[in-house]
């Protein structure tokens, strides 16, 4: 019977590479699509959380983070101009 040593059996050898890190996802950069739409379409201000959703997913490094920000500013400054023409009409 082989012995272990006083503190019992070595780690099992692991052949494989450990993994890479999980690359961050574009959580926040979607939720600022979602947000601009929103904003743009119904409730301007809710675009305006959309543009710190998209600061924020730029700031985390997201892929998407530039474009999400892009369009919630675009989706925000439209959907203002569109509630004014709206109310002057």
């Amino acid at each position: 019977m082989p012995q272990n040593g006083p503190y019992g059996a070595p780690p099992p050898y692991n052949p494989y590479p450990p993994m890479p890190p999980k690359a961050a996802g574009n959580n926040f950069s979607i939720a600022a699509f979602v947000l601009a739409g929103v904003g743009f379409l119904l409730i301007p201000l809710l675009g305006v959380l959309g543009v710190v959703f998209g600061a924020v997913a730029l700031r985390r490094g997201e892929r998407l983070g530039k474009l999400g920000l892009i369009i919630a500013v675009v989706g925000t400054v439209l959907g203002f101009v569109a509630s004014a023409v709206v109310r002057l009409l």
